[in-house]
């Protein structure tokens, strides 16, 4: 009921008051709703169904929501973005490594690359799946990410085309793990684990 109440009048959700659908969020709270048993042809759900769609459907969700409907079974975690737990042994010589990172940014790839590594899911059933927020299908969801062109900072002109190298990246850690070349993996999780843990409070 709180998340129904938060509803935009367009149908969709924001992540601020008086702020725009938001995409990821969106599909969350119809989600939500869904599995708490509201009727997907109520009124509202009609028209928080109809504003994901409008606004390019369940494919356009951020890199997290990925993961939380690889969680749930709705998508498969090779059509997540790579997180690999190595990355909590790169120096800090090198770029890209956790102290380069805002806090903000730790607090999240840390914990997401340990559900890279050990790919936990749970099957909902059928009809608490969200097949009907899909332009296409969860199916037809493309491995590699494609950023928006005008909230990903990555999408913008710089000397160096960033979207294309961590693409890349990211098929390359894929390619690695199914041909199982990550030695380091076992240490990288306890690593991973063990900085979790040192900043539970």
């Amino acid at each position: 009921e709180a998340i129904r109440k938060r509803q935009l009048a367009t149908g969709g959700w924001a992540i601020y008051p008086g702020g725009p659908l938001e995409i990821s969020a969106s599909v969350k709270a119809y989600w939500g709703m869904k599995i708490a048993g509201f009727d997907i042809e109520s009124e509202e759900m009609i028209r928080a169904r109809e504003a994901i769609l409008a606004a390019g459907g369940a494919e356009k969700v951020n890199s997290f929501t990925r993961y939380y409907m690889a969680l749930l079974g709705v998508l498969s975690y090779h059509q997540c973005p790579a997180v690999p737990p190595e990355m909590v042994l790169l120096p800090s010589w090198m770029p890209f490594n956790l102290h380069e990172m805002s806090a903000w940014s730790r607090t999240i790839l840390v914990p997401l690359s340990l559900l890279w590594a050990h790919r936990p899911a749970r099957t909902l059933p059928e009809e608490q799946h969200i097949r009907e927020l899909f332009q296409t299908s969860p199916e037809a969801v493309s491995p590699v990410m494609e950023p928006s062109e005008t909230l990903d900072p990555l999408s913008r002109k710089t000397w160096f085309n960033w979207t294309k190298i961590f693409r890349g990246v990211d098929l390359t850690i894929k390619a690695l793990e199914r041909l199982h070349l990550m030695p380091l993996r076992r240490l990288a999780i306890r690593r991973s684990l063990r900085w979790v843990l040192d900043r539970f409070p």
